[in-house]
């Protein structure tokens, strides 16, 4: 949502309207102001998780994606670890903006090291050349994690950290979606559900039926996007359940 919309006059009549009269909303100056703060505050307690974890000797995986919509592209990185009493944590490091940046994976490499290194994981300098001065981010990262869109997993490669077991179990699962026969018909059937119940109006009000009449937790059918390597498995969950 674009900060200006508080200052429009019909959300502020809405926000009114809802709240009877007693609230009509901040000004986006206000809310620039706090998301500033909050960032800040965000941005020190990340990388007070990434002190204590080099504290207790542990290396967290970086998990990487990128995406776009309307002009505006970010990569989001994510660390994922497991902490002393064995619970999985995420940690947001950053949505860096890479809409005036080409999407090679060089550059999604540099952007994932660079934000890596902005918690204090490591060191990454390059100079005006763009060339890597010093890079030491590998040394504390354990895996590296993204879709399989070929970009980034360029850009894992070349990371030089370790491989990413991810991509190795998406290959082995669409080979054997496609080279089993049987499967690839049940693949094709369930793709088709899926499909049906995403895009008909009719359909997807059935479905929101049987979900609250079984007890199941109501949302579509996940699409079929190639780049999402537990793509087809969710599809299949999901018809089961």
């Amino acid at each position: 949502m674009p900060l200006n919309v508080f200052e429009e006059s019909v959300f502020k009549c809405l926000l009114e309207f809802i709240s009877n009269g007693a609230y009509s909303g901040p000004s986006h100056h206000l809310m620039n102001a706090t998301l500033r703060e909050l960032r800040t505050v965000a941005l020190n307690n990340v990388r007070k998780a990434v002190t204590d974890l080099k504290g207790d000797n542990i290396d967290p995986c970086i998990v990487a994606d990128a995406w776009s919509e309307n002009g505006i592209a970010l990569l989001g990185v994510l660390l994922v670890y497991i902490d002393q009493d064995l619970n999985i944590r995420e940690l947001l490091v950053r949505a860096t903006p890479m809409s005036d940046i080409s999407h090679t994976a060089a550059n999604l490499c540099n952007a994932v090291k660079m934000a890596a290194a902005s918690v204090g994981l490591g060191e990454y300098e390059i100079d005006e050349d763009g060339k890597v001065v010093k890079d030491t981010v590998p040394d504390y990262v354990f895996s590296t994690t993204t879709d399989a869109a070929s970009n980034m997993r360029s850009a894992v490669h070349e990371f030089e950290g370790a491989e990413c077991v991810i991509h190795e179990l998406s290959t082995i699962m669409r080979h054997m979606y496609e080279l089993v026969l049987p499967l690839k018909e049940l693949d094709k059937r369930i793709a088709g559900v899926c499909s049906h119940f995403r895009h008909s109006v009719l359909a997807h009000s059935v479905l929101a039926h049987l979900q609250r009449r079984h007890g199941v937790r109501q949302r579509k059918p996940p699409g079929g996007n190639a780049t999402r390597w537990m793509g087809k498995p969710d599809q299949s969950e999901c018809v089961d359940r």
